[in-house]
């Protein structure tokens, strides 16, 4: 039965591909993800001869279909602001299939493509763009994405052990105390900007996997996660060597100048983010129940990063 479903769903998928890129023949390539809260399927789209033709994912759950519908109205919101510093997936196709939701968006990706692991012009210019193009000021206090973290946290605090919680909320009460009442410049964030979503073609960045954006966030959030998620996954470096190295890096601190922010509102926008991403993913483990080894490292580091920067700032 199995077997006679997955032959119907990969004939179903084949047929939209091929009617939405105009193209026959072409394979199809599925990956079922990592086990978990936010699994989906991602399919890659071939001609005959191999070249990369699309993407697709498949949302067969209500949390993974939020994701994918956040991903189109980003990627749709994107397409007006006209970037020129990186490309972008276009929205190929987005509906139903059987069951679940299909979202094929298009690629510039071959087969040798590559992320950069370094931070470089081309990433920060692109940063810069979206920082120019999306921004406004709020008071902090009052601004969405604060009063979310505030709300997870209030929220998540029932499932955490005393020392999570201790972190959680003296870190949300200090940046409250510094940045509260301050206008804060707040505009778009990727939510995931690695080098593995993000690629070199042509000389010109191309960054995709929108599904973790938002409309509102600081304007180093991405910039902390490109530089803080490899040296903990890739280059397993310890929290104390990840802090001094990002608060030093010098293209960091150049882009500081370009958002006009000094070093403690950086600081205390370190803080945001490590309350903030941990908040997403300790939330997420809650829901599966347990937790991948990558999620273990991610959550730990965070968790160690957090200590180093509170003991410093909060006495």
């Amino acid at each position: 039965v199995f077997a006679k479903h997955h032959q119907t769903v990969s004939n179903d998928l084949k047929n939209i591909f091929e009617e939405v890129l105009g193209e026959k023949n072409i394979k199809l390539a599925l990956f079922t993800g990592t086990p978990g809260y936010h699994r989906k399927v991602t399919i890659q789209a071939m001609g005959p001869n191999g070249d990369i033709l699309a993407y697709g994912k498949l949302a067969e759950n209500e949390q993974t279909y939020k994701l994918l519908k956040n991903e189109v109205d980003i990627l749709n919101y994107l397409a007006s602001l006209h970037l020129t510093k990186a490309a972008i997936p276009k929205v190929l196709f987005w509906g139903t299939m059987s069951n679940s939701k299909l979202l094929i968006q298009s690629t510039r990706k071959k087969l040798g493509s590559h992320g950069i692991y370094r931070l470089t012009d081309l990433h920060l210019n692109f940063l810069g763009e979206l920082f120019t193009k999306t921004t406004r000021r709020e008071i902090f206090r009052k601004s969405q994405c604060f009063i979310k973290l505030e709300k997870n946290i209030g929220e998540l605090s029932k499932h955490l052990d005393n020392k999570w919680k201790q972190r959680q909320i003296r870190g949300i009460k200090y940046i409250g105390s510094e940045l509260g009442e301050a206008e804060v410049p707040l505009g778009l964030c990727h939510g995931d900007f690695t080098p593995w979503n993000t690629f070199l073609d042509s000389g010109k960045l191309f960054v995709f996997d929108w599904e973790y954006a938002t409309k509102q966030s600081i304007p180093l959030w991405d910039i902390f996660h490109f530089l803080i998620h490899p040296r903990i996954l890739v280059k397993k470096d310890r929290a104390e060597t990840i802090v001094r190295k990002v608060k030093n890096h010098n293209l960091l601190q150049q882009y500081l100048s370009f958002v006009n922010i000094n070093n403690h509102e950086m600081e205390v926008m370190l803080l945001f983010y490590l309350c903030d991403i941990s908040c997403f993913y300790l939330y997420k483990i809650s829901k599966q129940g347990q937790s991948s080894e990558e999620e273990k490292k991610s959550v730990n580091a965070w968790g160690e990063m957090l200590d180093l920067i509170l003991s410093k700032l909060v006495k």
